[in-house]
């Protein structure tokens, strides 16, 4: 078997294994970004040719990994809707300052906002979406197709 029939071969089974009516998360749910795009030179405009992937996990339980245009207090707030249920136990966070539910269908769902806690928790779950990332997608143009799946 030959490396693209593999590759073609495991998106299909990933595609095949997507819940199109997966129930929302409900219980303690932690949310973080990550930027996709190999290294920048320079220090000007370091995430301008990355892509953001922001993951939403329930502890004990499912992780969804979502690829999205940017990281802006609105695009997360609609990953988080279409995810989390409002009567989820808590939102784990960072301290990123979009992560504010005040205005929000969430303003009543307890949030915690660390940034040791929250990453030293998250850091399996983002390390692994950074290698699964590198290691099935040898491109930025292909985090799409591969993100589709998860």
């Amino acid at each position: 078997m030959q490396y693209r029939t593999a590759w073609y071969l495991a998106h299909r089974i990933r595609k095949a294994m997507v819940d199109a009516n997966a129930p929302k998360l409900r219980g303690i749910v932690e949310v973080d970004e990550t930027y996709i795009g190999g290294k920048q030179r320079g220090h000007r405009s370091k995430l301008k040719n990355k892509d953001v992937v922001i993951g939403v996990r329930e502890r004990g339980g499912q992780v969804r990994y979502v690829h999205t245009r940017d990281n802006k207090a609105d695009t997360l707030y609609q990953v988080i809707a279409d995810n989390v249920d409002k009567k989820a136990e808590a939102i784990m966070t960072d301290e990123n300052p979009a992560y504010n539910f005040e205005f929000t269908q969430f303003r009543d769902v307890p949030t915690r906002r660390s940034s040791t806690r929250t990453r030293y928790m998250c850091a399996g779950t983002f390390t692994r979406t950074r290698w699964s990332l590198r290691s099935h997608s040898s491109s930025v143009a292909s985090l799409a197709r591969f993100t589709k799946f998860l």
